[in-house]
Order: structure tokens, then C-alpha cells, then sequence
């Protein structure tokens, strides 16, 4: 069991609870969210594309870390939970989550044309749990890939 990725996961999902609930709790009390790099993180947090079919993407953050750092938790501690069922579910949601923030720094870099540093810490975070995520499964990412455009209708 590779234990250093285990805690990086759990230690990387805990930062990113943290930095999504501080985001939630700023709009919520409408407090201005500080960019240490003097970036206006208001504009990116308070845009039209700060909801994803109605859900604040802070919300969507706060839900998958903490889901991340339970499953990983127990997996670490409870290695009988580490099923191939959860481990496709993880590994799936984890996906999901790291291409939405690739989806999401777009938005930020091209649309908006504003950088809010704590949105890209979230989205650093997100891909070092990918890459973990990716390094502890049984699948191989890159025959994963390969399986993938082998099997599309279109190739």
C-alpha cells in the first residue's frame, strides 16, 4: 500500500475542503475574498459561471474534497473498503473533478480574462490528487487512454 500517497491525497482533499469552504463562507457572509497576488478573485467568484447547473462550484468543491479525504481515509485505515466498486467510483469522480477544473481555469483565463489565485490553488490541488489517484490504481492511465480511443466510434 503506498502510504506517502494515500496521506498526499488526504493531505491535498483536507487543503482543498478548507479553501472551498473558506470561499463559501466569504460569499455567504459577503466578506471580500483577499487575493494574495492583488487579483480581483471578486470577479471570478461572483460570476455568472461561479454556479454549474445551479450549484455554486464552491459547493461542488466542498462535497468532492471532503468526499476524496473520507474515501481515502478509510481506505488507509480500513483497507477491506478499498474495493474495485469504490476505487472506479473514486477514480471517476476524481476525473470528473479535474477536468472541470480545467474547464474552470479556462473560464478563468479566457472569458473572464481574471485570475483568482485561491480557484487556482483548488484547481493545483485537484490535479495532485488526480495524479495520485492515477498512481495508486490498478488501472494504467495510459493504456486506459489507449482503450479508450481504440474503442470510440470515430476512430
Amino acid at each position: 500500500m503506498p502510504y506517502f500517497l494515500y496521506l498526499t491525497i488526504i493531505f491535498s482533499a483536507l487543503i482543498g475542503l478548507g479553501l472551498s469552504g473558506l470561499i463559501h463562507h466569504k460569499k455567504v457572509a459577503r466578506e471580500k475574498l483577499v487575493c494574495p497576488t492583488g487579483s480581483d478573485c471578486e470577479t471570478v467568484i461572483y460570476s455568472k459561471h461561479s454556479k454549474f447547473l445551479g450549484v455554486p462550484v464552491e459547493n461542488l468543491g466542498v462535497f468532492y474534497y471532503l468526499l476524496v479525504a473520507t474515501g481515502y481515509t478509510l481506505f488507509l485505515f480500513s483497507p477491506n473498503w478499498e474495493s474495485e466498486v469504490y476505487s472506479f467510483a473514486i477514480i471517476s469522480v476524481t476525473t470528473l473533478a479535474f477536468l472541470f477544473s480545467i474547464y474552470l481555469t479556462y473560464i478563468q483565463a479566457i472569458v473572464l480574462r481574471e485570475l483568482c489565485i485561491w480557484c487556482l490553488v483548488a484547481a493545483g490541488l485537484c490535479l495532485v490528487v488526480f495524479v495520485s489517484v492515477w498512481r495508486i490504481s490498478a488501472l494504467d492511465f495510459l493504456d486506459f487512454l489507449n482503450s479508450l480511443m481504440n474503442s470510440a466510434p470515430f476512430v
